[in-house]
């Protein structure tokens, strides 16, 4: 089975990450992608505004219409600061025989050797680079698979900056997180 692990703050989930989890469901022949919301994140650690529960509701919504896409809170479920070698170690001790494809947006690139235990990341899994127009283009490098997506610019950042201005977020975001963060009061 080939599947694809989309982590992050999702702070809030947007059309971005759906897309780019699409593309790269059809484009590597994955069998599904799962979403996997952070808990304590080593480098957003005083970044994250809504709660773990929040964020994992808005990616359930964000993801119901998509038949190969799930949601898991083992990041959340942990306790301490969540390192992504420890998810990868964790599913795979669960489903050895999964390959597994790591998505990160570019922006993560510059930070990778950072990351905790990063060469074991490389040894265990493809990483799956997407670009983003904030981020200079990389060479591609031998441990990176560098799918055929379009460069989708949105920011949890920008949406977050919306709302406090009262402005819409009605084309960032999927219609049911928009209205969970409006009937929750979120990022207000």
């Amino acid at each position: 089975m080939r599947v694809g692990l989309l982590g992050g703050t999702f702070d809030p989930p947007h059309n971005a990450h759906v897309l780019c989890a699409q593309y790269t469901l059809d484009e590597l022949q994955l069998d599904k992608v799962i979403f996997i919301p952070s808990g304590d994140h080593p480098f957003k650690r005083h970044a994250v505004v809504a709660s773990a529960n929040d964020r994992y509701t808005m990616v359930q919504l964000a993801i119901k219409d998509h038949p190969k896409f799930e949601v898991s809170d083992i990041e959340i479920k942990r306790h301490g600061i969540t390192y992504t070698i420890d998810t990868i170690e964790q599913i795979k001790g669960n489903h050895p025989d999964w390959e597994l494809y790591l998505l990160i947006g570019a922006d993560n690139i510059a930070d990778f050797e950072r990351w905790h235990r990063h060469e074991d990341i490389l040894q265990q899994v493809t990483v799956v680079v997407f670009y983003r127009t904030t981020v200079d283009p990389i060479t591609p490098a031998a441990h990176f698979l560098f799918p055929q997506t379009p460069i989708i610019d949105i920011s949890s950042t920008e949406i977050r900056s919306l709302i406090k201005a009262d402005e819409s977020i009605e084309h960032l975001v999927p219609a049911e997180v928009a209205e969970y963060i409006e009937s929750h009061a979120l990022y207000s």
